[in-house]
């Protein structure tokens, strides 16, 4: 799901937190924004939600850099 602008983030997260569970059951998870502080506060949320927020392997950290203007965060 990607969003554009901060003030679409809270209406689509709320979107998906009330969609059943993934036919695979899975609970791990990316967030990639803007900036650290939204990467953090999402990923807090989503760890509060019961999701896992793995650390990102680094060979695809450095992929997803490269799609992402310089200010990005991708965890």
């Amino acid at each position: 799901m990607r969003v554009l602008r901060s003030d679409e983030l809270f209406p689509v997260a709320q979107a998906l937190a009330t969609q059943p569970p993934t036919p695979h059951g899975g609970k791990r998870i990316a967030i990639v924004g803007d900036g650290g502080g939204s990467v953090v506060a999402s990923g807090d949320a989503a760890i509060r939600a019961g999701l896992e927020v793995p650390v990102l392997r680094q060979e695809t950290q450095e992929a997803l850099r490269k799609l992402m203007p310089a200010r990005a965060t991708a965890t």
